[in-house]
């Protein structure tokens, strides 16, 4: 009995650490990312810059790139975009010659909160789907 309670006590404790580190934003819908975005990019990572020292949370991040394919605003060719990258839900951890689709701000700032995803995974899969497909049209 008191072993499983003490299993019982470690997996509530790792849920709500979870949950506690988890990105607050995830619950925004597709149209909000996409709306919200400046640009919207399929690109490949060429490099990463840490610019600020690491503090307990997360560190500021330059991130180069070059553009494969162009979703919104093709007329603004960004080749770099910042991140956040450390321990919270939030950060996008990016990594030279990754694909990612990139959601970026007006002041080129990019992570899980405004739609960043790999390209290749399920949820970017579907999105290069939708996006292809609106370019048919």
């Amino acid at each position: 009995m008191g072993l499983n309670m003490h299993i019982l006590t470690f997996v509530i404790l790792m849920v709500i650490s979870f949950h506690s580190l988890a990105c607050s934003c995830v619950y925004y819908k597709e149209e909000d990312f996409s709306s919200r975005a400046d640009q919207i990019a399929l690109v490949k990572i060429l490099k990463t810059e840490l610019l600020e020292a690491p503090n307990p949370v997360y560190s500021k991040v330059k991130v180069s790139f070059e553009i494969i394919e162009m979703f919104k605003h093709p007329n603004i060719p960004y080749e770099y975009a910042y991140t956040f990258s450390g321990t919270n839900g939030c950060s996008v951890h990016t990594f030279p010659g990754q694909e990612y689709i990139m959601y970026l701000s007006e002041d080129q700032w990019f992570g899980k909160c405004n739609g960043t995803e790999i390209a290749y995974s399920y949820r970017g899969e579907e999105l290069l789907k939708k996006f292809r497909s609106n370019e048919a049209d």
